[in-house]
C-alpha cells in the first residue's frame, strides 16, 4: 500500500514537471519532433512545412502581397521605360527638325548673299553709267512741229538716269523715226539711249558742229516717206 501511495505521488510529480515545463519535454521524454510537439500542443494540423493552418494563412496573405508589389514595381519600370523609348524619339524628331531648319537657314543666308550681291552689282552699274553720263551734253527736239513729244522724251530720258540740258523744237519735221545723233567718242551711249528709246530709234553719227555731244529728235508720227 505504502509502495503504491510512492508511485502515484511519482507519477503526479512527474505530470506536475510537465505541465510546468511545457510542451517541449516530450522531445526529451520520448523523442518527439518539433512537428509532433507543435500539434500536441496547438491541437491543430500542421501542412508539409510544419505549419498551423493561421501560420499558413498569414504567409499566404504576406505571399500575396509581396506578389503583388513585385507585380506594381515591374508594371511602373515598363511604363517608365515606354515613356523613355517615347521622349528619345520625340529627342531624334526634334533633333531632325533642328537640323532640318538649320540646313534651310543657310540656304536662305546663300540666297540672301547673293540676293544682296546682285542689288549691290546692279546699284554699282546705275552709278557707273551715270558717272558715264558726267560731262555728256543732250538736247531734244522735237521732230513734229509740237514741244510736247519732245518733253516726253525728256521724261524718258531722266527717268532712265540722263540729264537733258535743252529742249527745243527741230527745223526739219521730216522724221520718220527717232534719231539720236552723236558726236565722236559718243557712239555706245547714244546707241545705249536709243535702245531705251524703243525699236524704232535710231543712232547716227553727228555730220555738223554742236555744242552738244547727243542731240536726240523725236518722229513725227504724220510723216510718210
Amino acid at each position: 500500500m505504502r509502495n503504491t501511495k510512492k508511485l502515484t505521488f511519482l507519477i503526479l510529480l512527474i505530470a506536475l514537471a510537465i505541465f510546468l515545463s511545457g510542451c517541449s519535454t516530450f522531445q526529451y521524454l520520448d523523442g518527439s519532433q518539433d512537428k509532433d510537439v507543435l500539434e500536441f500542443c496547438t491541437g491543430e494540423q500542421l501542412n508539409a512545412l510544419g505549419e498551423t493552418p493561421d501560420m499558413e494563412r498569414r504567409r499566404i496573405e504576406i505571399e500575396k502581397r509581396a506578389k503583388m508589389q513585385v507585380n506594381s514595381a515591374q508594371s511602373k519600370r515598363r511604363t517608365v521605360e515606354k515613356e523613355k523609348v517615347g521622349l528619345e524619339g520625340e529627342i531624334d524628331t526634334l533633333k531632325k527638325d533642328i537640323s532640318s531648319l538649320e540646313e534651310k537657314l543657310a540656304s536662305l543666308n546663300e540666297e540672301n548673299k547673293g540676293l544682296k550681291s546682285e542689288q549691290n552689282q546692279a546699284r554699282l552699274q546705275s552709278i557707273a553709267a551715270k558717272v558715264n553720263l558726267v560731262g555728256v551734253k543732250i538736247k531734244v527736239l522735237s521732230g513734229s512741229g509740237s514741244l510736247n513729244p519732245a518733253l516726253d522724251m525728256v521724261k524718258q530720258l531722266e527717268a532712265n538716269g540722263y540729264k537733258v540740258e535743252r529742249t527745243d523744237i527741230a527745223p526739219s519735221t521730216d522724221f520718220s523715226s527717232d534719231k539720236v545723233f552723236f558726236t565722236k567718242g559718243n557712239d555706245s551711249t547714244a546707241r545705249e539711249i536709243a535702245e531705251k528709246i524703243g525699236s524704232t530709234a535710231v543712232a547716227a553719227p553727228m555730220t555738223w558742229d554742236s555744242e552738244f555731244d547727243i542731240i536726240v529728235v523725236t518722229r513725227n508720227k504724220d510723216f510718210v516717206k
